[in-house]
């Protein structure tokens, strides 16, 4: 059977063949028809040829902050995201470019808060705890702190490419993708350490953010069609 990966990538590319990028309108209708024809053959909806995808590299095989900063980037990219603990990989799902930025956005907050906590290790707040469990709450505080100010900020700077349409399209592609997932819900523990919470919500401030695509001009590209 024909990878319908490859098959949605040759369809969507006969899509983009139209008098608008140069085509002669011959070639556009063939190619449309060809498109077409490609579709009814392999049963491939108007969503299977519009989604694409991306992954970015993901260890863990639980939920934790990481699955929070998951969400954030995919909720900002309008795309749908799953955890693949058998390849170590998140994927996003959703419409060209969104998976690319959320991939990108996912490795640059990741990395930015795995940074972080090697330096809150090193501060007062981290050593004067005296346990290995609480030591660890206090690292578990401190991500959570600083993925809930990087979460604000990306909304922020996304605010004018937020599409409910886009990111329900995506959700509903990704259920057909993968129709036997489960959902992964980040725990929702009590903040024990405020002085580590508060040195993460610090953190997440001086972290640098970009969108991740950038047309030719350098001007951000919009993210999964209009404003919802």
């Amino acid at each position: 059977m024909a990878d319908r990966s490859k098959i949605a990538a040759k369809i969507a590319a006969l899509r983009a063949k139209t008098t608008g990028a140069g085509c002669t309108e011959a070639e556009a209708l063939a190619a449309a028809e060809l498109a077409a024809q490609l579709m009814a053959e392999h049963g491939l909806s108007d969503a299977d040829v519009e989604m694409v995808s991306a992954s970015a590299e993901e260890k863990t095989k639980r939920a934790t902050w990481r699955t929070t900063v998951a969400v954030t980037v995919a909720d900002v990219s309008n795309t749908a995201a799953i955890i693949h603990p058998q390849t170590a990989s998140v994927e996003f799902l959703g419409r060209d470019p969104g998976p690319e930025v959320a991939a990108y956005l996912y490795a640059v907050v990741v990395n930015a808060i795995v940074r972080a906590s090697r330096e809150f290790k090193e501060t007062a707040e981290y050593r004067r705890r005296r346990t290995t469990k609480t030591r660890r709450a206090a690292l578990i505080d401190f991500a959570n702190g600083m993925g809930l100010r990087l979460r604000g900020r990306l909304f922020e700077m996304f605010r004018p490419t937020l599409s409910k349409e886009a990111r329900d399209a995506a959700r509903a592609a990704l259920d057909l993708k993968y129709p036997d997932a489960r959902n992964w819900k980040a725990p929702k523990g009590k903040i024990r350490f405020e002085g580590a919470a508060d040195a993460g919500y610090r953190a997440g401030g001086e972290v640098t953010l970009a969108h991740g695509v950038a047309d030719a001009g350098g001007r951000p590209l919009a993210i999964g069609g209009a404003r919802g």
